[in-house]
């Protein structure tokens, strides 16, 4: 199969911040199906080169204005950009035109049998327009929000979604609230039908094996922190009300030691926010500093909100955590509850109600401290069992099962028939 995945985020060089996921699930494809033929599309950054191979997959940059230090709408994700400064919005024609110019170049020299589009908007608008074109099949993937996007585009944006929906092979979505928005924007008669096509999946874990050994980590009781945190910094991470709720507890003489991994938009005013509260940002982490990180710290905390309109998905991190044998607090906007797994890993689990409630947030962190490391690794055995699933190297096998037509693989099944 010769295979082209699309997307807006992705490394623009090696240690770049940007979230790896797409590269991570391509990488895992070609390990799974060496024969076949894996490109990459993705937006060009003045720091990133025009074309590359990487872990003998094809990496093709679009560039979409000039001169190149213009092009700031892609990273580190175009709605945040938007919303910081609302005249990036004047790219998007342009990003849209280039990539499907480059879309429509490499499906046509590359022979390509199925286009990836990550992202409904507005990667899954460029696969259906190539698609259109050549007769190139294209799968969809939903990631968060942006199908909720189509709801605030007067007229168009309701049946631009059915029509994108209706065309793709399969639409993946990271979690069942996802899927039930892409549901919504059909009448019952039709909902039926959509549901067959709809997959329910997350995105993978992977670490470097030999970083990332369950035993080896669950093993480690010399925490240099109680509580750790790693996300991108941004408000729908509820870094500021894990700071808050950890200055809850100073305020009440309680002792701790706190670690923060990640970047983001909002660092510096977090930084500002956690001055003088000990906390340390430890900055962007991968391979061994991400394994190492889990290792030493004793609870992993996910406080996730909504956050105007820009809802999460499922947090990766979320899901390495728990294959690495933390007991984890998580909000309810992490969607964690909408794993099948749930049943299985609830006791590792201590689900925030309201992250924005610190005194609340503040009462779990003092309630986790109680917990002894005998009982954390009794109550954590079973879900690194579970979460073992999302290791990329299982998962990929699932997604290529439903792209082939398949549902007879073990652990998943179409959202009509999971629901």
């Amino acid at each position: 199969m010769r295979l082209l995945f699309l997307a807006s985020t992705f490394p623009r060089y090696d240690g770049d911040h940007q979230a790896p996921f797409v590269l991570e699930q391509a990488s895992a494809w070609k390990k799974a199906r060496p024969d076949d033929d894996v490109s990459i599309l993705v937006p060009h950054d003045p720091k990133a080169k025009q074309r590359e191979t990487k872990n003998g997959l094809s990496v093709h940059r679009f560039v979409y204005m000039w001169p190149h230090r213009l092009q700031r709408l892609a990273y580190p994700a175009i709605v945040p950009n938007i919303r910081r400064n609302p005249l990036l919005f004047a790219l998007v024609p342009f990003f849209l035109l280039m990539e499907f110019r480059a879309a429509l170049h490499l499906v046509k020299r590359n022979r390509i049998d199925l286009i990836y589009a990550h992202w409904v908007m507005p990667q899954g608008l460029v696969a259906y327009c190539v698609s259109k074109l050549t007769g190139t099949e294209f799968v969809l993937q939903n990631h968060s929000s942006d199908l909720v996007v189509f709801k605030y585009l007067p007229l168009v944006g309701s049946p631009l979604a059915r029509t994108l929906i209706r065309s793709a092979n399969r639409l993946f979505c990271v979690n069942r609230e996802q899927a039930e928005i892409a549901l919504s924007y059909f009448a019952d008669a039709e909902r039926n039908e959509v549901a067959a096509k709809t997959v329910v999946l997350p995105m993978g874990v992977y670490l470097e094996p030999a970083n990332f050994n369950t035993e080896t980590l669950k093993g480690t009781m010399h925490w240099r922190y109680d509580y750790g945190l790693i996300s991108r910094l941004s408000k729908k991470k509820g870094v500021d009300l894990f700071i808050a709720a950890l200055g809850k507890l100073a305020s009440h003489g309680k002792r701790f030691r706190a670690g923060i991994a990640g970047d983001g938009e909002d660092r510096e005013s977090l930084q500002a926010a956690a001055s003088g509260t000990g906390i340390e940002f430890l900055g962007f982490l991968t391979g061994k500093e991400k394994g190492a990180f889990f290792a030493e710290t004793k609870f992993m905390i996910f406080p996730s909100v909504p956050a105007k309109g820009d809802a999460e998905g499922l947090p990766v991190a979320l899901l390495e955590a728990m294959y690495a044998g933390k007991v984890v607090v998580a909000s309810e906007a992490t969607n964690i509850q909408m794993l099948p797994e749930w049943e299985g890993i609830v006791s590792s689990v201590c689900l925030l109600e309201n992250p924005a409630d610190i005194d609340e947030f503040a009462a779990v962190l003092e309630r986790l401290a109680k917990w002894t490391d005998e009982a954390i690794e009794s109550t954590t055995a079973v879900t690194s069992r579970l979460i073992a699933r999302y290791q990329w190297d299982n998962l990929i096998l699932e997604y290529i099962a439903h792209i082939e037509g398949s549902d007879e693989v073990a652990g998943t099944s179409s959202y009509q028939e999971s629901s």
